[in-house]
This record gives C-alpha cells, sequence and structure tokens, in this order.
C-alpha cells in the first residue's frame, strides 16, 4: 500500500549524514531512490520537494548523488521546483543546488539572467562554505562562454 505525505517527509527527515558515508557500507542513496519512487506515485509529488531541499540543506555536506534520486525527481516536474531551488539558496547554498541552477542555465531559459544572479548571490553568502562558492564562480565563468 503506497504510503501518504506525511509519512514520506517523516522518513525523510530521518537520513543523517552516517546513511551516506560510504566508508560505513551507507544504504542511505539506495533508500533515497526508493523514497523518491514512492513520492513520484504521489498526486501531487512538487509538494514534498521543499523537504527535499531541507534535506539538501542539512545534509551538505553529504554526497546525495550525482546529480542524484532528489535532482532527478524535481527535474521531472520542471516549472515547479525552480521556486524552492531559489529559496534555498537564499537559506543555504550548497553544492548541489548551485549545480542545479548550473542545470537549468545549460538550458538556456529565458530567466537566465535570474539564475546567473542566483550563482553571483551564492558565490557572495555568509553560509556558502568556500568551496560552494568557488563552484558558484566556476559556473558563473562557465556560462559566459
Amino acid at each position: 500500500m503506497p504510503r501518504d505525505a506525511a509519512t514520506l517527509v517523516s522518513e525523510l527527515r530521518k537520513f543523517t549524514a552516517d546513511d551516506f558515508d560510504y566508508m560505513k557500507g551507507a544504504k542511505g542513496p539506495e533508500r533515497l531512490y526508493a523514497l523518491c519512487e514512492e513520492v513520484e506515485a504521489l498526486l501531487e509529488p512538487m509538494s514534498i520537494f521543499p523537504e527535499f531541499f531541507a534535506l539538501i540543506e542539512r545534509l551538505s555536506d553529504s554526497e546525495l548523488g550525482t546529480p542524484g534520486p532528489l535532482v532527478h525527481t524535481m527535474e521531472k516536474h520542471s516549472g515547479h521546483y525552480e521556486q524552492f531551488l531559489a529559496e534555498s539558496l537564499k537559506r543555504k547554498p550548497t553544492d548541489l543546488t548551485v549545480w542545479m541552477v548550473n542545470r537549468i542555465l545549460n538550458g538556456e531559459p529565458a530567466d537566465s539572467a535570474f539564475w546567473m544572479d542566483q550563482l553571483s548571490t551564492a558565490a557572495e553568502h555568509p553560509s556558502a562554505t568556500p568551496l560552494v562558492k568557488e563552484q558558484a564562480l566556476h559556473f558563473i565563468e562557465f556560462q559566459k562562454k
């Protein structure tokens, strides 16, 4: 029987950095893929996207995929996750969210100036790590070419 949105949110909130520690035989990636499949089966999968970004921000130092199940699930719903991405970038830019912006820009969207501004803001954000700031600057240069 399919689980409801509240149950899936609860499961997302249980993930810890140890779940993605490959040196400890982490099973987090497999669990995350399965959970994303369940999210896709919901009538309104987009309702879970804020929790996806909360997880990305909370476990910003963990390898959640390249781009991984969270990003793949959200990208299936273009036009429905971008607002949540922009809000997440305001709170705490991460390597994954900055990378998501670059993926959007690769598609040459009509609002590319907005997304370039998001990268610029991420490059100066006080909560961004030096690596995230460097990555944002790299993507800015890449997108200018």
